[in-house]
């Protein structure tokens, strides 16, 4: 079994240190499983699968969820909880381009095409690609409301 992590941020820190948090969470997470990543204030919760995070998403109200993390073509794609998985719990599912990275081989790597083809792939069918800015800009702009 795969490890599971979760991470609560906590109310009081910026939405940028959160979502550095998270970057860095994510980058040293190892293992195949996406990690589930909630950013929020009183709200805890662990979901090991797509069933028990779409029942969490629905008891507190969530209707988006954001991805980050390796591999973005393969585990946060497609693992339990991925984003091919939420969808069909009829979850919006969007990454931040530059917190994402590509399973890549010789041909792919330099240009990183791996990467954009599952880029290209969010934006046709599961949500939205934001940049990094943009994000912590809208998460800052609702943190104030």
């Amino acid at each position: 079994m795969g490890r599971e992590h979760a991470l609560s941020a906590k109310a009081g820190r910026s939405v940028s240190a959160r979502l550095d948090a998270a970057c860095a969470a994510t980058r040293a997470t190892s293992g195949r499983r996406a990690p589930v990543l909630l950013l929020q204030h009183r709200l805890e919760g662990i979901a090991k699968d797509g069933h028990q995070l779409a029942a969490l998403c629905r008891e507190h109200q969530v209707n988006h969820l954001v991805y980050i993390g390796f591999a973005i073509n393969w585990c946060l794609l497609m693992s339990p909880a991925g984003m091919v998985d939420m969808s069909r719990y009829g979850m919006m599912c969007s990454t931040i381009r530059e917190a994402v990275t590509a399973v890549e081989n010789a041909e792919t790597a330099r240009e990183e095409r791996e990467k954009q083809q599952a880029l290209w792939r969010v934006a046709i069918n599961s949500g939205f690609v934001f940049g990094v800015d943009d994000f912590k800009n809208a998460m800052g702009s609702l943190a104030k409301n």
